[in-house]
C-alpha cells in the first residue's frame, strides 16, 4: 500500500509541477555490406593487451541486422528542461567509466551534470586517462592499476568529448555531457530509447564517432536531410515517439 501511495504522489508531481511525459524511440542501421572490424594497433604492454583482441571502435556494425553500435541522441537545449522525477534517484549514482582490457568501458558515457563520473582502472596496468573538454576544464589524471577517480563537470559540452590514454594510443572513448538525463547510446541492434521526456516540441542532436553529424539517409526508404544533424521531434504525453528506422549511408562513414 505504501508503495502505490508513492506511485501516486510522484505521478501527481510529475503532472502538476513538471507537465507531461513521453518516450522517445529511433533505430540506426548501415545501408550496406556491414564492414569486418578492424583490428586496433597495439604498440605498448603486448603480453597484457595484445590477448584482448582489441578492434578500431570508430564504427561497429551488426552482422547480423546491420545496427550500428555507440549512435548518441540527446535533447539539444539552451536551458536545462523539466526533469521527471524517476531520475531523481540518479543523483546519488556515478555513472562508471572504467579503463578495462585497454580499452574505455563503455565506449561512450552519458553524464548528466548532476552526477558524478567515476573513472577506474581494472587493468593490471596504469592508465591516464585525457578528457579533451570544452566548456570544462580539461583533466589528464594517472589512474594506476585498481584505482578509481570521481570526476565531476560543471557544463554541459556542446559534443561528446573525446577521451584518450597517451601511455596506450589506441585507447579512445567519449563523454556525453548535458545539463539533463535525456541523453542515450544505440546498442548492439541500432537502437536508442529515451524514457519520460518533457511533453513537447524538441530538438534531438544525432551524433556518431566517424561521420560525426547524422545528416543524411533514409528513413524508412525516404530521404532524410537533417541541418548539424538535429531533428525536432514533438513528444505526447503518455505516448511513444517513434523516429522509425534510419539507414545511413556508407559514404558517411569514409574519411
Amino acid at each position: 500500500m505504501r508503495q502505490l501511495i508513492l506511485a501516486t504522489v510522484l505521478t501527481l508531481v510529475a503532472s502538476t509541477a513538471y507537465g507531461q511525459w513521453g518516450d522517445f524511440k529511433v533505430r540506426f542501421v548501415y545501408g550496406g555490406a556491414a564492414p569486418k572490424a578492424v583490428p586496433a594497433k597495439i604498440t605498448k604492454d603486448l603480453t597484457i593487451c595484445g590477448k584482448h583482441k582489441l578492434i578500431d571502435e570508430s564504427l561497429i556494425v551488426n552482422a547480423e541486422n546491420k545496427g550500428i553500435l555507440n549512435v548518441v541522441a540527446f535533447l539539444k537545449t539552451t536551458e536545462a528542461p523539466p526533469i521527471h522525477p524517476s531520475y531523481e534517484k540518479l543523483k546519488s549514482e556515478p555513472v562508471a567509466f572504467d579503463n578495462s582490457k585497454c580499452r574505455f568501458e563503455p565506449h561512450i558515457a552519458t553524464v548528466w551534470t548532476a552526477r558524478k563520473l567515476l573513472l577506474g582502472n581494472k587493468d593490471s596496468v596504469g592508465h591516464n586517462a585525457k578528457f579533451n573538454t570544452i566548456s570544462n576544464e580539461g583533466i589528464n589524471p594517472l589512474i594506476p592499476a585498481g584505482a578509481m577517480l570521481p570526476v565531476e563537470f560543471a557544463e554541459e559540452e556542446r559534443l561528446p568529448a573525446e577521451v584518450s590514454c597517451s601511455i596506450h594510443p589506441w585507447m579512445r572513448g567519449y563523454i556525453v555531457v548535458r545539463n539533463h538525463p535525456y541523453s542515450a547510446v544505440s546498442n548492439a541492434d541500432g537502437e536508442i530509447e529515451m524514457k519520460n521526456l518533457p511533453e513537447g516540441k524538441w530538438l534531438i542532436q544525432l551524433w556518431q564517432e566517424k561521420s560525426g553529424y547524422v545528416r543524411e539517409g533514409t528513413i524508412d526508404g525516404k530521404d532524410f536531410a537533417y541541418r548539424a544533424g538535429r531533428v525536432e521531434v514533438e513528444i505526447t504525453d503518455g505516448e511513444v515517439t517513434d523516429l522509425g528506422t534510419l539507414t545511413l549511408p556508407p559514404a558517411l562513414f569514409e574519411d
